[in-house]
């Protein structure tokens, strides 16, 4: 489940993520394997290492679903240990345009009327990207309006960059989105922007 707001502006032309993300927490989710590699191999490795063969069908579904209805650039999965679900969480670099603070609030969906309470948002400092917003909200699964999801979105403009970073993960699972909190906040931690002619972005 990933909620989508309007995103009108295209991919950034000056910048790309780079995450030096902890491997004992986060699984990378490529969209294009290396050579040698495809998404079998790929889920089947991390399957193989956290000793659960479900594991491998869940991974496979996360990056069919990603890469395929997800407007992000990146995915990570949270997956601290076998006895979690996995969680993706994505991130994408937009070309800025307009306001900062309006920008902040449509990549954070703050302002979305279907929210079923007042959204919880506060500013977040991260290392490399700045002063950001961070916003929790909750709202009512579109084909069943009994159960709710909890949405966790980030923002950030970088204006010597001209880029807008959002960073967001959406579960009805409420408590599985709660435990990941801390590591969320850790990952954009180690997020920062990097030239494109710069090289490899996930590392």
């Amino acid at each position: 489940m990933a909620e989508q707001p309007d995103l009108p502006d295209p991919s950034s032309r000056h910048a790309r993520l780079a995450v030096h993300y902890d491997v004992s927490k986060w699984i990378y989710c490529p969209r294009v394997f290396p050579p040698g590699h495809d998404v079998d191999s790929w889920s089947s490795f991390f399957a193989e290492a956290f000793s659960s063969h479900p594991l491998a069908a869940q991974l496979k579904a996360i990056h069919q679903y990603t890469y395929s209805n997800v407007a992000c650039h990146v995915c990570f999965i949270h997956q601290p240990s076998p006895q979690f679900t996995p969680l993706p969480v994505y991130m994408a670099s937009w070309q800025s345009r307009g306001s900062r603070d309006e920008a902040l609030r449509q990549l954070t969906n703050l302002g979305d009327p279907d929210s079923i309470q007042q959204p919880y948002a506060d500013e977040i400092k991260a290392r490399y990207l700045g002063t950001g917003l961070r916003v929790l909200r909750y709202g009512a699964i579109q084909d069943d309006q009994e159960k709710i999801f909890a949405a966790l979105n980030y923002a950030w403009r970088v204006t010597e960059l001209e880029t807008d970073v959002r960073v967001f993960a959406a579960t009805s699972g409420l408590g599985r989105l709660q435990a990941a909190m801390a590591d969320i906040d850790e990952l954009v931690n180690v997020t920062r922007l990097v030239p494109k002619s710069a090289a490899t972005p996930v590392g």
